[in-house]
């Protein structure tokens, strides 16, 4: 089986290390960025499985790479899990959802709830 492909757009480095070793071992192919220059070439470049990306990144650019992406008929080219500091934004899941995510994670969040998220929007 080919290992899928994952993006993480994080910058906290703990949030973003934790990710990618939780999904390395689960056997996917991790790629963790924290730079929205570096998340905006490598989705163009060579475009994941898979994208979770925290939607502030940083100040709200996660949002703006979401709306870069293009789409085919209005969905996103490969599912997309945005994640948010619920305590900052707590009134951020609304305008989020408009983005038409396939998931939003309010943080903090469990490793094995990302984790599960991924193996369905993979399944």
């Amino acid at each position: 089986m080919t290992k899928k492909r994952i993006v993480i757009g994080e910058p906290s480095p703990m949030v973003g290390k934790i990710l990618r070793d939780k999904l390395q071992r689960e056997g996917h192919d991790v790629t963790w960025l924290s730079e929205v220059p570096e998340i905006d070439a490598r989705l163009q470049e060579d475009p994941p499985d898979l994208l979770i990306m925290n939607a502030m990144v940083p100040e709200g650019h996660g949002l703006k790479i979401l709306q870069s992406i293009p789409r085919t008929e209005g969905k996103l080219p490969y599912p997309v899990i945005l994640t948010f500091d619920q305590a900052l934004y707590p009134e951020e899941e609304e305008k989020l959802a408009a983005h038409r995510p396939s998931a939003i994670l309010p943080m903090p969040f469990k490793p094995t709830e990302v984790a599960r998220q991924v193996r369905e929007l993979l399944a």
